[in-house]
């Protein structure tokens, strides 16, 4: 029980608002997020700038994102927006280190 209370330990929970931009592609890769509450859109492009249909893609509750860049330790490759109130639990790329290192 106690290696599962330390990995719990590494996460931060992030509350977000609407259009909140969690990723910006070409930044680098520091964290990992995974969705407990809301939707997130992915683009290629930047969202800032409006919205086009069939241009983005939906992730719901349970995804896992930002886990590419972390693990081939990259730039981003897309950028991250919630649609809606989300709640994220973050990891960051040092911690994920740390957890790697030790299995």
């Amino acid at each position: 029980m106690g290696d599962i209370e330390e990995l719990i330990k590494k996460f931060q929970t992030k509350l977000c608002k609407p259009e909140d931009i969690l990723i910006v592609r070409g930044n680098d890769s520091f964290y990992i997020f995974f969705l407990s509450k809301g939707t997130i859109e992915i683009y290629l492009n930047d969202p800032r700038y409006g919205r086009i249909e069939g241009e983005y893609f939906e992730l719901n509750q349970g995804s896992i994102f930002g886990e590419i860049g972390v693990l081939l330790k990259t730039k981003r490759s897309a950028y991250a927006r919630a649609q809606d109130y989300s709640i994220l639990e973050i990891m960051s790329s040092k911690n994920f280190d740390l957890i790697s290192k030790t299995n």
